[in-house]
């Protein structure tokens, strides 16, 4: 798998010059996004009218986000033991789902943020990350941003969805657990599980209505925040109801809370090409 990987990336930067794509030493995949600018929270109606404006946010060249969830598979690369038993060493209940390819979750806030450092310090060993560079939870406009793909429709898919389990990974009442991080349809930009499969930690503390700042912050808080606020979570899930899906929805949950719904994927700026 590794060796897939690599040469992926070798042969991208041998016909581009540069890699749009960016392997952990976990085996995690982040994919550039494209620069440019959309409104976030911008909501449309079936007939094209603009019902909720929302605001124009910049999006910089050079911010990279997980393709999909991290798996347990990375989990367990990170920390040299399996996600079960490190919930089990952490005096955590057993969940009913376990697998190498099935999402971290029933994590908190700051368990994601550990994982965050622990491959930050891993991959700066390696020589991987410049100096200032680190993995982070997405700030909530760079996850909207990479939800809607372009679009501007209520889903990545349109205004509806049609086959709720192939998008989202909910199957109504029949509540199995989630899919496999690269099980479901990907959006038009090739990220997977954005509508479903966990609802995903993001960096910020969340406020209501449209954040005030125009553009994505360069550098993020390192998530040492006080546990009375709450934290964004953005994207349904296999447990949601499917208007979760939205690319506009949003939540939010106190930061020691271990839900079963709750993943996350991973985001990195590269210092050397981020501009405005």
């Amino acid at each position: 798998m590794r060796a897939k990987l690599v040469f992926l990336v070798i042969s991208m930067i041998a016909q581009t010059g540069f890699s749009d794509t960016l392997v952990t030493s976990s085996e995690g995949v982040l994919k550039l996004l494209p620069k440019g600018e959309y409104f976030f929270g911008r909501v449309k109606g079936d007939d094209g009218r603009i019902l909720v404006p929302g605001k124009k946010i910049k999006v910089p060249e050079g911010v990279f986000l997980g393709v999909s969830e991290v798996s347990q598979g990375q989990w367990e690369k990170v920390y040299n033991l399996s996600f079960e038993i490190w919930r089990e060493k952490s005096g955590l209940p057993r969940l009913k789902n376990y697998g190498d390819n099935l999402p971290i979750h029933g994590i908190s806030y700051y368990d994601a943020i550990s994982f965050c450092n622990r491959l930050t310090s891993l991959d700066r060993e390696r020589g991987w990350l410049a100096e200032g560079e680190r993995y982070t939870l997405p700030c909530e406009v760079v996850w909207e941003y990479a939800c809607k793909a372009g679009t501007e429709s209520d889903f990545f898919t349109g205004t509806k969805i049609d086959d709720t389990s192939a998008i989202l990974g909910f199957e109504g009442a029949n509540f199995k657990g989630p899919a496999a991080v690269e099980a479901l349809k990907p959006n038009p930009w090739g990220f997977y599980g954005m509508a479903g499969n966990v609802s995903e930690w993001c960096a910020d503390i969340f406020r209501e209505g449209i954040p005030n700042n125009s553009a994505v912050p360069i550098g993020l808080s390192d998530g040492d925040i006080l546990s009375e606020v709450r934290v964004v979570v953005k994207g349904g899930n296999w447990h949601s109801d499917p208007s979760a899906g939205r690319s506009v929805s949003r939540s939010a949950s106190i930061p020691h809370y271990r839900s079963v719904i709750h993943g996350f994927r991973l985001m990195l700026i590269k210092s050397g090409l981020a501009k405005d």
